[in-house]
Order: C-alpha cells, then structure tokens, then sequence
C-alpha cells in the first residue's frame, strides 16, 4: 500500500475513534445532566407537596378551629333556650292551669 494511503487510512481511523469516543463521553455527559435534571425535579415535587401538606394541615387545623368556635357558640345557645324554656314552661304551666281552673275568668 502506498504510504500516503495508508497515512490517510491512520488518520481516517484515529478521527473515527477519536469520534467513537467524543460521542461517548458526549452520551455519558447527556446521561449525568438528565439523571441531576431527574433528582432536581423530584427534589422539586417534594418540596412542593411538603408545602401543599403543611398548607393543609393549616387550613385543617384554621377549620378545625372555626368548628370548635361555632360548635360552643351552638351549645351556649341551647343551654340558653332551654334556660328560656324552662322559665317558659312554668308560665306556661300556671297559665293552663288557671284557663282549666277558672275559665270564666277574664284574661
């Protein structure tokens, strides 16, 4: 073979590997950058949904609260009714008992 054949023959060879290999590391580089991208992202997902449980358990804890509030708020105006009621009844009693008793009475 004629040197100059075989000079380019080399060089085409070298050119070839020395592209095997770029493309190589250029493949192991793209790997590493999606697989950090990868970690990134769900170090994001993570993130946000701790931020969206601690947002919830806010909001949980916000209407819990109201609830206890209005809950009392309820109670108290039962007793109160029932306070009413009971002075009520006892009008009520005495009233039904004097119609019954004395109905001619005027009122």
């Amino acid at each position: 073979m004629h040197p100059d054949l075989e000079a380019i023959l080399a060089a085409d060879e070298e050119s070839r590997a020395r592209l095997a290999f770029a493309t190589s590391a250029a493949e192991r580089r793209l790997e590493e950058l999606r697989a950090a991208a990868a970690a990134a992202k769900q170090q994001r997902v993570a993130a946000a949904q701790e931020a969206l449980a601690a947002e919830l358990a806010a909001i949980r804890r916000d209407g819990d609260g109201r609830m206890d509030e209005l809950k009392r708020a309820h109670d108290e105006q039962l007793r109160s009714l029932a306070e009413i009621g009971d002075r009520q009844f006892e009008i009520a009693v005495r009233t039904y008992i004097d119609i019954v008793c004395n109905p001619e009475a005027k009122r």
